[in-house]
């Protein structure tokens, strides 16, 4: 600990006004700590730096062009049984194909 986890929670394929498809995905990325403080401070410097950001990332079919990162929701849940605080962001990532 500390650690992160996403999960992919939806991927919504659309068209653009130029034609270009666009897909919107819904993202939840987990930060996982021992303490509440280090799972707000690793949540925080996540969202420092997907929020509002944009880039091309190369991937093994090419390049993906990620057009807009941008931060919706967080919440912070107690695991007593495991002795976890856990910080769930939820981003709307939009990619171009």
């Amino acid at each position: 600990m500390p650690y992160l986890v996403y999960s992919v929670v939806s991927n919504t394929p659309s068209d653009a006004k130029d034609g270009t498809p666009i897909d919107e995905a819904q993202v939840e990325i987990f930060s996982v700590a021992n303490r509440y403080g280090n799972a707000n401070d690793l949540a925080d410097k996540v969202r420092a730096a997907l929020d509002r950001k944009s880039s091309t990332v190369s991937v093994a079919q090419g390049t993906v062009v990620v057009q807009s990162i941008h931060y919706t929701n967080e919440v912070t849940e107690v695991s007593a049984d495991r002795k976890t605080y856990v910080s769930i962001q939820d981003y709307t990532i939009r990619i171009k194909r």
